[in-house]
C-alpha cells in the first residue's frame, strides 16, 4: 500500500470503537488523523478497501467502516461498541465476543453472565483465607488467578516477621564548613612533602583562606580532598615561579623569508666593516 494508506490505517486503529468500526466520513477522518497532509481521504480509503484491510457497510442509515482482524490485536479492559455491526462484519473484525449493538444478521453479541444460578455449581471452590501465618507466602504479584489483597491480608503480611522489611535509603550527605580545630592528617602531611611543600605553612594558609570564605562557597563535602587539591595547585604555582625566575624562554619561532634576508644583509654589512678595519 502507499505511504498515505499506511499512515491512515494506523490512525484508524485509534479512531475505531472497541468493535473495530468507525464512521465513514473521509473529510472528518482526514481532519482528525492527517490534518497536515495534503491527501485525498476518499482515494486513500478506496485503496484500503480494494486491498481488503477495511470493509464498508450500512446500518441505521449511516455508512460505517470496519477494520479486519481488529479484535485479534486489541484487548480493551471494558469493551463496548459505538456502532451497530452485523454478524458477518463481526467475523471480519474478529470481535464476536465484544458486547454491544448487533445488526440484522448477527443480532446482539453474547454477553458474559456474572451471576451464577443457584442450581449451577461454581467452576472452582473459593480459596479460604490462609495468609495469616508466618509460614505462608503472600502472593504480591498480579495475574489472572490472583486477586488484590484485602486490607487485613496486607496488615498480616506487614506484621509477619518472615516478610522482607523495607530498606530505607541512606540519608544524603551534606557539606560543612572547615572545623576550627582542623589539622592535616599524617597522610596529608606526606602528600604535601611529596610535592616539595611545607605542610605547616600550607595548612595555615588553607585554614585562613577557608575560614574567611563566606556563605555556601566555604562549604565542602570532603575537606581532605580539598586540601589535596590545594597542594597540587600550590605546587603548580611554585613550579611556574621557578621557571619565571630562571628566565626560561620558549622555543623560538621559525623566521620568515624576509627576516632571513634582513639577517643576511646585516651579516654582510658587518663583515665588510670588519674587513675595512682590518685593512686599515
Amino acid at each position: 500500500m502507499s505511504m498515505q494508506a499506511q499512515l491512515l490505517i494506523i490512525g484508524l486503529w485509534n479512531e475505531a470503537d472497541d468493535g473495530g468500526a468507525f464512521a465513514w466520513k473521509p473529510r472528518q477522518l482526514k481532519a482528525r488523523l492527517m490534518p497536515m497532509h495534503n491527501i485525498d481521504a476518499e482515494e486513500v480509503l478506496s485503496e484500503l478497501l480494494q486491498i481488503g484491510v477495511i470493509r464498508q457497510y450500512e446500518a441505521d442509515g449511516q455508512i460505517i467502516g470496519a477494520i479486519r482482524n481488529f479484535g485479534k490485536w486489541q484487548s480493551p479492559k471494558k469493551p463496548s461498541r459505538k456502532f451497530p455491526m452485523p454478524g458477518e462484519i463481526m467475523q471480519f473484525c474478529a470481535t464476536e465476543s465484544i458486547p454491544g449493538t448487533g445488526g440484522e444478521e448477527g443480532g446482539r453479541a453474547p454477553e458474559k453472565e456474572d451471576k451464577v444460578s443457584p442450581n449451577k455449581k461454581p467452576s472452582s471452590e473459593p480459596v479460604p483465607h490462609r495468609f495469616g501465618t508466618s509460614s505462608a507466602q503472600v502472593p504480591l504479584g498480579r495475574g489472572e488467578e490472583e486477586d488484590i489483597l484485602s486490607h487485613s491480608v496486607r496488615e498480616a503480611h506487614a506484621s509477619d516477621p518472615a516478610a522482607p522489611s523495607k530498606t530505607k535509603s541512606p540519608p544524603s550527605k551534606r557539606g560543612h564548613r572547615l572545623p576550627d580545630d582542623w589539622h592535616p592528617s599524617p597522610e596529608l602531611i606526606d602528600y604535601a612533602n611529596e610535592r616539595n611543600l611545607n605542610p605547616q605553612r600550607e595548612a595555615e594558609d588553607f585554614r585562613d583562606y577557608w575560614h574567611s570564605k563566606p556563605g555556601a562557597g566555604g562549604v565542602k563535602l570532603d575537606w581532605n580532598a580539598t586540601f589535596r587539591t590545594w597542594c597540587r595547585r600550590s605546587a603548580d604555582r611554585q613550579q611556574q615561579r621557578f621557571l619565571s625566575s630562571r628566565n626560561v624562554t620558549p622555543f623560538p619561532r621559525p623566521m620568515s623569508q624576509a627576516e632571513q634576508n634582513r639577517r643576511s644583509s646585516i651579516d654582510r654589512i658587518r663583515a665588510r666593516q670588519e674587513a675595512l678595519r682590518n685593512a686599515q
